[in-house]
């Protein structure tokens, strides 16, 4: 547009001109460079707003994203936990073991102090018996009144 002004200029320079076209000449160029400045205002303010109308949509669209990331934040952590999960069945299969194990000590103890009071409860029977047929109870004539557990007997 501003080229065609130009070659138009040129081509009136080239020809003899009167005072009053050269103004009306001037006057017409420069509503022809107005014309021309003001359509150019105009597609600048169009680019501007399709930017702002861009720019709010591409904000939408972040916002948004960002949300529905969020929205999988359960499920990552589930996904996680299940990658610990190994982890964390051998420790508590170790765990298991030496509770297991300590069990197991304790069942042997058990074993040999029963098999200890066991003993002692046939001594004590025996002692009884042997107390019986000597007239006299063992331990005295205080123990004799007295069961094993320490209640009054016959």
């Amino acid at each position: 547009m501003a080229k065609r002004v130009l070659d138009q200029k040129r081509v009136e320079r080239q020809r003899p001109i009167e005072p009053d076209q050269e103004l009306e000449a001037l006057k017409q160029s420069l509503r022809e460079r107005a014309r021309v400045i003001a359509e150019r205002e105009h597609e600048l303010d169009r680019e501007r707003h399709k930017l702002e109308l861009r720019e709010r949509r591409l904000g939408r669209k972040i916002r948004l994203l960002r949300a529905e990331r969020d929205w999988f934040a359960p499920l990552k952590a589930k996904v996680a936990e299940r990658g610990d999960e190994g982890a964390r069945l051998e420790k508590r299969a170790a765990k298991l073991a030496a509770a297991e194990q300590a069990l197991g000590q304790r069942e042997q103890e058990l074993g040999t102090l029963r098999a200890e009071l066991d003993g002692l409860a046939r001594e004590v029977a025996k002692g009884q018996k042997a107390g019986e047929g000597r007239g006299r109870p063992y331990g005295g004539p205080k123990t004799a009144r007295r069961g094993l557990d320490g209640s009054p007997g016959a």
